[in-house]
């Protein structure tokens, strides 16, 4: 039988096309940190304080392989204290998202 060299080269890349499908993402965490109107801030419904933002943020990443931070400002936050907020998101090298208010999108 005559080898196909292009035949065999095909194969392996449809072979590998194929598994790397099969990837299964990094785990990565999930926080919701809420901004109320007054600036007060939550972490997944505890109650964290501007400076305590970043090592909290630390603490959950070190116990997944990354983290996205849904954030939920109050319409009436300071836009200062959000951008401080997301600042110290991204300086712990968590992903950010934004939520839009329910019925409002």
């Amino acid at each position: 039988m005559r080898s196909c060299p292009r035949l065999t080269t095909l194969l392996l890349a449809c072979a590998g096309l194929f598994l790397s499908a099969c990837h299964v993402p990094d785990a990565t965490a999930h926080s919701v940190l809420q901004i109320s109107a007054a600036g007060a801030l939550t972490l997944d419904g505890a109650p964290v304080s501007h400076e305590q933002l970043n090592n909290a943020l630390a603490a959950r990443k070190s116990a997944a392989q990354g983290v996205l931070v849904e954030v939920r400002a109050s319409p009436q936050a300071d836009i200062a204290q959000v951008k401080a907020a997301v600042a110290a998101v991204e300086l712990a090298h968590a992903r950010v998202a934004f939520a839009g208010e329910r019925g409002q999108q």
